[in-house]
């Protein structure tokens, strides 16, 4: 059995106060260590609805810790994903498009290369984001979920729960483990003004990815313990500085995860035949119910892993690392159930350029036009 998991709280919702045209389409593009995912959507009355959502697994990382730069395969078969995505955006009037790039590109020595060669290829402007934007855009996109009433399809919790009855929290913690680091931020909940600040965010440079790699020598139970130690003991040090363990215990903190990880738990979890985003996401699950999905995956040999169908064999060496960073999260930080969240950078960078369109419309006293890109935006390539 891996080290001990709890879960997490939440309550009511804090609405969001920007609207806008539900005419204009965005394409937000987001290529992490692991994967690279597009999202095709419109965002209208405080929430982002999806026409395309995909991802791959590109790898763009492999190899990174152990030489610092992205190799040839991994830089090539990034570019093929780019290619084909750039296809797929022909088929959908794109008012506003944006692609950035992470933990891979902020470490690796060649990075600005390859982002050069990406334009050259693809025409896509890729921008390297800060740890903090990422921690920023994640929020973005799970502040609908900041008091939102949340879904239940857990036995173990009781019904006074399930109704949502009890201490509303001001508090929240949003987590977001990646393939090469893992965010945190910790946030401040207004309920008379339906308004949240950011308290604090850190990145830690573990993830599932490069975990995967600095461990794959070791026997997996071995690797497991190793990097559990090694996140819980990273992660102390955000502990020091908010005593946030202080609030948890009073009951005050909503805990939302937002990864691959989280949401590959929470499938387990749940049985799914095949991952069911619509299930997934604004989903609470307790505590009990998480032990047992991490427990049923830990005990699992690679081989079933890689055939689950919502795990698949390019994720099946990764996965457990993911689930010993949100172990250690939840070690630290344990609370009674966590909030499941399918959506990150893609829907924070869609509902930022629909704001900015909404500002730009409003200073111009005009209707939004269609080939209006915000600031650091870029044309579809022909």
């Amino acid at each position: 059995m891996p080290p001990h998991i709890r879960n997490v709280h939440s309550q009511k919702a804090l609405p969001s106060f920007t609207r806008a045209s539900s005419s204009a389409i965005y394409a937000a593009i987001d290529l992490g260590t692991t994967s690279c995912r597009l999202l095709v959507a419109r965002y209208s009355h405080n929430k982002v609805h999806v026409l395309e959502r995909c991802s791959r697994p590109v790898q763009l990382g492999e190899g990174l810790n152990h030489n610092g730069f992205l190799t040839e395969e991994a830089m090539s078969r990034t570019l093929a994903t780019l290619k084909r995505y750039v296809q797929r955006l022909k088929r959908w009037p794109i008012a506003g498009i944006r692609a950035v790039t992470t933990e891979a590109c902020r470490r690796a020595a060649n990075a600005h290369d390859f982002i050069e060669r990406a334009r050259r290829e693809t025409g896509l402007a890729l921008r390297i984001i800060s740890s903090r934007e990422e921690a920023e855009l994640a929020l973005e996109s799970c502040s609908p979920l900041l008091g939102v009433h949340p879904r239940f399809i857990d036995p173990w919790l009781p019904m006074a729960v399930v109704n949502g009855e009890g201490f509303l929290p001001n508090r929240a913690l949003l987590f977001d483990i990646g393939g090469g680091s893992t965010e945190l931020s910790w946030i401040r909940l207004d309920h008379a003004s339906s308004r949240h600040y950011l308290i604090g965010t850190t990145s830690i440079k573990l993830g599932a990815a490069s975990f995967a790699e600095r461990f794959a020598h070791l026997p997996i139970q071995d690797a497991y313990k190793a990097a559990f130690q090694q996140a819980t003991q990273t992660l102390r040090a955000f502990e020091d500085v908010h005593c946030i363990r202080r609030d948890i215990e009073k009951g005050n903190v909503r805990m939302i995860g937002t990864s691959g990880t989280v949401t590959t738990l929470a499938s387990v979890a749940l049985e799914l035949g095949h991952y069911d985003r619509s299930l997934i996401d604004g989903l609470s699950l307790g505590r009990q119910t998480l032990v047992h999905a991490l427990k049923k995956l830990y005990d699992m040999p690679l081989d079933l892993i890689a055939r689950h169908p919502c795990i698949g064999r390019r994720r099946s060496s990764m996965v457990l690392f993911g689930c010993a960073i949100f172990d250690a999260i939840q070690s630290l930080w344990p609370t009674d159930r966590i909030m499941i969240a399918d959506r990150g950078l893609r829907d924070g960078m869609v509902v930022r350029m629909a704001r900015e369109q909404r500002r730009k419309t409003s200073r111009r006293h005009r209707r939004p036009s269609s080939s209006y890109l915000p600031p650091g935006a870029f044309a579809v390539p022909s």
